[in-house]
């Protein structure tokens, strides 16, 4: 009989607006933007929809304020992907857009390599500690982007992050 991994669902916060306000101010999201974005919701939908919702809105705005910030942006994403995992979906294309985006960031700033660092520990997996330590071009990793690594076996996903090389 196959083991099969079982993630538990995290349990909101007890003040989720709060949470999130505080979360998303370190994107210049404010207390307003969520009260916009909640009442302009509840005028749509009137009273179906619900508070995830209103994340939802203020990530899209945080990615909008921060377009010029690309490595603000890839961590926005990867929070995205993360938010996804709570509602029991997987989070592989924000954690991937998120991925991509600091890569070309890298790029642009003038690195030619990355290296990639796993959080080694109890819940990396196997094939996330391979990966500890290599070193890949910049275009190279552009093409096959090695993270999140599509070989992950975590129940959390993959917990693995990609670091400029400076050249000597």
């Amino acid at each position: 009989m196959k083991k099969t991994k079982t993630r538990l669902k995290k349990e909101e916060p007890t003040n989720f607006k709060e949470f999130w306000i505080n979360k998303l101010g370190l994107y210049n999201i404010t207390k307003e933007n969520y009260e916009e974005a909640e009442n302009r919701l509840l005028k749509k939908f009137r009273s179906k929809f619900q508070k995830r919702d209103i994340v939802w809105v203020l990530f899209n705005r945080a990615v909008i304020k921060q377009s010029k910030n690309p490595l603000l942006c890839s961590s926005i994403y990867r929070i995205m992907g993360d938010f996804v995992i709570e509602e029991g979906k997987k989070p592989d294309q924000y954690y991937d857009l998120a991925s991509k985006v600091k890569l070309e960031q890298f790029k642009k700033e003038g690195f030619k390599e990355i290296q990639i660092c796993s959080s080694l520990g109890e819940r990396t997996c196997k094939e996330c500690s391979k990966l500890n330590g290599k070193t890949l071009k910049i275009d190279e990793a552009l093409k096959i982007r090695p993270i999140p690594n599509k070989k992950c076996k975590s129940s959390e996903g993959c917990r693995c992050a990609v670091l400029p090389v400076k050249e000597n």
